[in-house]
């Protein structure tokens, strides 16, 4: 996978989980190990008409990177605000990396975690959801289990691996640093 990328004080994890997951695709694919792919969120955010910086739609988004895709992070680096698509590099849609298709692999409020896994091993990282409590505005490092607090929303980020010894996701997740 790529580094991580934080999307500051805009709502958009729903265009970088899709855009991390399109860029760990495109390391598999072409076999590209410690490649620092840098793909626009910004695009994605200004473009896709999936979302804006008060939430979006991780399966709209998917659709907009399988349909129409996104060029690297230097054509329209991230601004953390809705921006518009005029302000990506000029024919942007000439040279982008894009999905050749995407489905879920769970549709619904609770993923059967061999599915998930099973996803991750034949096909690479998962986008995917998780409900926000707040003890999440607290969480730093560590495995996050939920303790108090009411429900905030929802947050998209990256399932890249398991660990079994810890019966725990391993994520790639864009709040914060």
């Amino acid at each position: 996978v790529t580094p991580i990328r934080d999307q500051g004080s805009c709502g958009s994890c729903w265009a970088f989980a899709t855009t991390a997951a399109l860029e760990s695709k495109a390391l598999l694919t072409f076999n590209w190990p410690g490649v620092d792919l840098d793909l626009s969120e910004q695009i994605v955010l200004s473009c896709s008409g999936a979302g804006s910086c008060g939430g979006g739609s991780t399966s709209l988004a998917s659709s907009f990177l399988r349909d129409t895709g996104t060029n690297l992070e230097t054509c329209y680096p991230y601004t953390a605000t809705n921006g518009n698509c005029s302000d990506a590099c000029a024919n942007w849609q000439n040279d982008v990396y894009r999905f050749v298709s995407w489905s879920y692999v769970v549709n619904g409020s609770t993923a059967d975690i061999e599915v998930v896994k099973n996803a991750i091993y034949t096909s690479g990282p998962v986008a995917a959801s998780f409900r926000v409590y707040e003890d999440f505005y607290s969480y730093s490092s560590g495995v996050y289990t939920y303790t108090s607090g009411g429900y905030e929303g929802n947050h998209a980020i990256l399932i890249v691996g398991w660990d079994e010894s810890l019966n725990a996701l391993i994520v790639k997740n864009s709040w914060g640093t």
